[in-house]
């Protein structure tokens, strides 16, 4: 069943397209950190010690995944400071967020973007165990 699409009158855009871009930024990187946990938990299989930078090689634990991950974040990355800024000007400018109101941003957007961007960006910084760094290696 296609995802319901109304028509805003004044401006003549679809609602759908505004939704799925923050339903997406809600999910994405939530979705990227359940795929490095699991790409660190098959290194741990495969090596029998947890990921040191340069031990094992992030490929050689699951080359598919790690190519996914290595490639899609600077785009989670992007999407997550996009959302962030359009949440900020939103919060600050009643009809900005009447506007994505009305586009289709509903709270669990926001709440569930906000947790998910906060841990990236905590995973991040921190990079526990340099655990980033293996998979940058």
């Amino acid at each position: 069943m296609p995802a319901r699409q109304t028509v805003d009158a004044t401006t003549g855009r679809a609602s759908g397209a505004t939704g799925w871009f923050f339903g997406a930024a809600a999910i994405g990187p939530g979705l990227w950190l359940m795929g490095f946990s699991v790409l660190v938990l098959r290194a741990r299989q495969v090596a029998g010690h947890w990921p040191r930078p340069y031990e094992p090689d992030p490929g050689e634990a699951g080359w598919w995944l790690y190519v996914v991950l290595a490639g899609t974040l600077p785009l989670i990355y992007t999407c997550g400071v996009i959302y962030l800024v359009a949440l900020v000007v939103g919060l600050c400018i009643p009809s900005v967020r009447l506007t994505l109101r009305e586009a289709g941003l509903k709270n669990w957007h926001v709440y569930g973007a906000g947790l998910t961007l906060a841990a990236l960006m905590t995973l991040l910084r921190t990079n526990p165990h340099q655990l980033m760094t293996w998979l940058a290696d």
